[in-house]
């Protein structure tokens, strides 16, 4: 596989510019955080002392001094998101310039829902966001990938079991590849959580989740359960497809030893479809790759660039690995 053009980065991605980048956003946000102190305590005392002279002691001494905090907290809050998206466009820019030069990077952009549900790894959700997109060419194959994070309204059972007010279905990097030829059917390979658990009854239920099951019975609306002989693909994957022949043709052995080796490297639920003239995939890892770090904290440590580097290198080679195993078929 390519690697990225390290030699480039070094001669002009300088750590010292990162980390004098650092510093300025550092003075800057003081500069801000006192002013804002300036403003914000002056009032609140000034309020305080007339709620006192109309005796409204608690409002005085408890609740309004509170609420200063929590502002003076939250504006803090929004000069470090502001030092991070300044940050990506300003230095990570660059820095992927150089090291992936076939990819154009957009910090604040991410793939969009309509992408994400044509693939059909959800059926639905109340909340989709993400970010930094990259858009690129591939073998001659475009393609474009993000973070995202997709979630939907837990029902009361799942809030009882500890799932909080939103469940996640989708944390991670999702991947639209725009194929040059037109697939006649959908075929879909998910994470097998049934089989892995339940064995032979666990393919027994996969088989009712088929919408083409002989019984007409259909839990998730999904399409023909399709079977391969590789055992480790099977614990690991289930595929569902309106046009087996088509399935069998698209699914070999070379793709099933990437989806299981990948599967291993992250640790992540793999999800992969092809629909229409369209290749999804997704690692839903629940990570959050690209995070900038405290803005207290010095840059100037030898992984910091490689950090970077090594999570879009990362991203960058799984891409390359499935043009080169669907090419060739």
């Amino acid at each position: 596989m390519e690697k990225f053009h390290g030699q480039n980065v070094n001669k002009a991605a300088n750590i010292n510019e990162f980390e004098l980048f650092r510093l300025e956003q550092l003075a800057e946000k003081k500069r801000k955080s006192n002013r804002a102190a300036l403003i914000i305590f002056p009032i609140n005392i000034i309020l305080s002392g007339l709620l006192v002279l109309l005796d409204f002691y608690t409002v005085a001494f408890f609740v309004l001094p509170a609420v200063g905090v929590f502002i003076f907290f939250v504006y803090r809050d929004i000069l470090d998101r502001k030092y991070s998206e300044k940050f990506k466009e300003s230095l990570l820019k660059k820095l992927f310039e150089l090291s992936a030069p076939e990819f154009q990077y957009f910090p604040n952009s991410f793939v969009t829902d309509t992408l994400f549900m044509e693939s059909g790894f959800v059926k639905w959700y109340t909340k989709y966001s993400g970010e930094d997109l990259f858009k690129g060419i591939v073998n001659e194959i475009p393609v474009e990938f993000s973070e995202i994070k997709v979630s939907k309204k837990a029902d009361r059972t799942q809030r009882m079991l500890g799932s909080g007010y939103n469940k996640i279905l989708f944390k991670g990097v999702f991947y639209a590849f725009s194929w040059n030829k037109t697939f006649s059917g959908v075929t879909q390979i998910l994470p097998d959580k049934m089989e892995k658990l339940f064995g032979g009854l666990g393919t027994l239920v996969q088989k009712m989740n088929s919408s083409a099951n002989k019984f007409g019975v259909s839990w998730d609306g999904r399409d023909q359960l399709v079977k391969f002989d590789n055992k480790d693909f099977e614990k690991e994957y289930v595929v569902y497809s309106d046009n087996e022949m088509e399935a069998r043709s698209i699914i070999s052995e070379p793709l099933m030893i990437f989806l299981l080796e990948l599967k291993k490297n992250t640790n992540a639920k793999i999800y992969i479809s092809f629909v229409g003239n369209k290749i999804f995939l997704g690692i839903s890892d629940n990570k959050d790759i690209l995070k900038v770090g405290n803005i207290n904290e010095s840059v100037t440590d030898n992984g910091f660039l490689q950090k970077y580097l090594i999570e879009t290198e990362a991203c960058i080679v799984s891409a390359r690995k499935i043009v080169n195993i669907l090419k060739i078929r």
